[in-house]
């Protein structure tokens, strides 16, 4: 049985959620404790970041993504941010968000791409702006938590992208110093 615990970081104040992986034979389901709430939830996966989640007899979809050091959960209309405390947030057997996140910039919401601060090639270093989308009216700078050099961009500026969508391709760690 794997476990994970997990803190919300969004919302005060912090909770920890406890997720032990259950053992049956209908899937991945987990046992869900945070704060007075117990239940269980099974993860229907649709592809490596995005599925469904059924709980409470009800499916709703979900996408997850690293961010630095956080994971990030849009379900519902809204976007939660976890901080691991204990285990690895890592799905069985899979890879996507949890194994490359750091060489990926997915975009956080739907939007439109306002800015790409740098092109193929360059070198970045940690926290630069490397693209700024806006969504509602409400502008996010997305950077890298690591320096390094970028390797593709997968957007245009003035696209409509949606939720989960691969915006840019990052080589992080590499020296800025590095010959071309």
């Amino acid at each position: 049985m794997a476990k994970v615990k997990l803190q919300v970081v969004d919302g005060a104040p912090p909770v920890e959620v406890e997720l032990d992986r259950m053992a049956t034979d209908a899937g991945e389901v987990y046992e869900v404790r945070a704060g007075d709430y117990a239940g269980e939830v099974e993860v229907l996966w649709d592809d490596a970041d995005s599925g469904r989640l059924r709980l409470h007899g009800r499916v709703v979809p979900f996408h997850v993504w690293r961010d630095g050091a956080r994971l990030r959960v849009w379900m519902d209309g809204r976007t939660h941010s976890f901080a691991v405390v204990d285990g690895v947030a890592r799905r069985a057997g899979g890879t996507g968000a949890h194994a490359t996140a750091a060489e990926q910039l997915i975009a956080p919401m739907p939007g439109t791409i306002l800015k790409i601060q740098v092109a193929p090639g360059e070198a970045f270093a940690a926290h630069q702006p490397l693209i700024i989308m806006e969504s509602m009216k409400m502008e996010m700078t997305l950077s890298s938590p690591q320096g390094g050099r970028m390797r593709e961009i997968t957007c245009k500026v003035g696209e409509l992208v949606e939720l989960g969508r691969l915006l840019a391709k990052l080589s992080v760690g590499e020296s800025d110093d590095r010959a071309s």
